[in-house]
């Protein structure tokens, strides 16, 4: 399960030390308030998302894709060396 990029062993140590330092009445209210700005976001995103298929519906445009890049494979290229002379100056 992740909250935020946060899993689940992560999210319990910061809810313990939230507990600690804020107290159980005002971690009850935190917690509450992130459910809430969660699932706000969530309606967003599904909205912009209908929004978005509307849009290319209506203009007929094809399927609009974000190429995947494979940033692993990109690393491993190794460049060629550069063989250029070297230039002296007198």
């Amino acid at each position: 399960m992740e909250f935020f990029g946060i899993s689940g062993t992560e999210a319990l140590v910061i809810a313990c030390v939230g507990l600690i330092i804020l107290g159980p009445k005002t971690m009850v209210n935190v917690a509450r308030t992130l459910l809430k700005a969660r699932s706000r976001l969530q309606e967003f995103q599904q909205a912009a998302h209908e929004q978005m298929q509307t849009v290319i519906e209506e203009t007929e445009l094809p399927d609009i894709s974000v190429p995947q890049i494979d940033v692993i494979s990109l690393s491993e290229q190794k460049k060629e060396p550069d063989h250029a002379e070297p230039t002296t100056f007198a």
